[in-house]
């Protein structure tokens, strides 16, 4: 992970069966069956998340851990040196490995914990992405482009209109969503045309959208924005042949 990292920070190793994390030659696996996109008190898993929060919002990157998880995780934990150990056992939210500690421009933190989260979500979901982790080559051009291009999590309107958030609703339940927020690179997108057609022909039947004037043009800009115009994750080296 770039960035300064303060104490005994965790190291990790991507396998095609687990995350390996550790610290003062101490490890643990994470398998990838039991990730968990978004992790609640109770539940058991492991995902991505701030190394902690401040008044300005998520810092670094660590790995939060519930259940069995954490149960295998603690030993790193408590290998990490007494800075993170006391840190991370006053965290409101539960334990986690320290990966990163964070840097001093946040929107470059923000970038690199959404990346390194998506690249997590779509190893933990396709098998066919994690058997190229044993591929030296694919991961050395994994690892020399995933600082550099790394990109934020699409963020929505914070006011978006009414006819907006109509047009989601609607390319959502067709199934016009990216599943980790953006596209693979080498992912076949549908015709343009075709899903707007789609989408307004569904609009038509749904009783929310009753009364809105929605037009195929504002339709369009609603995909162009979210959908066709994102660029894709810098996962090119798995998810490509």
């Amino acid at each position: 992970m770039p960035g300064h990292v303060v104490g005994h920070a965790a190291t990790i190793r991507l396998t095609p069966a687990a995350v390996v994390v550790s610290a003062a030659d101490i490890a643990a696996e994470l398998r990838w069956e039991d990730w968990v996109d978004d992790l609640g008190p109770g539940m058991n898993g492991w995902t991505v998340g701030a190394f902690y929060y401040a008044r300005w919002g998520p810092v670094g990157i660590s790995l939060p851990v519930r259940g069995t998880c954490q149960d295998v995780a603690t030993p790193v934990i408590g290998s990490m040196g007494r800075f993170l150990t006391r840190l991370t056992a006053v965290q409101s939210d539960g334990p986690r490995v320290t990966l990163y500690t964070g840097g001093r421009d946040a929107r470059v933190d923000e970038r690199e914990r959404h990346t390194f989260r998506a690249l997590a979500s779509a190893l933990a979901q396709r098998a066919d992405l994690r058997a190229r982790l044993g591929d030296p080559a694919r991961v050395r051009r994994l690892a020399a482009v995933i600082g550099g291009e790394a990109l934020a999590w699409p963020a929505p309107a914070v006011r978006p209109r009414a006819s907006t958030t109509v047009v989601l609703t609607a390319m959502a339940e067709l199934g016009y969503v990216h599943p980790f927020g953006r596209p693979l690179p080498g992912d076949v997108l549908p015709a343009k045309a075709e899903a707007v057609r789609q989408v307004c022909e569904h609009l038509g039947r749904r009783p929310y959208a009753q009364g809105l004037q929605i037009s195929a043009e504002q339709v369009g800009a609603t995909f162009e924005e979210t959908y066709f115009g994102l660029d894709p994750w810098p996962f090119a080296s798995l998810s490509l042949d």
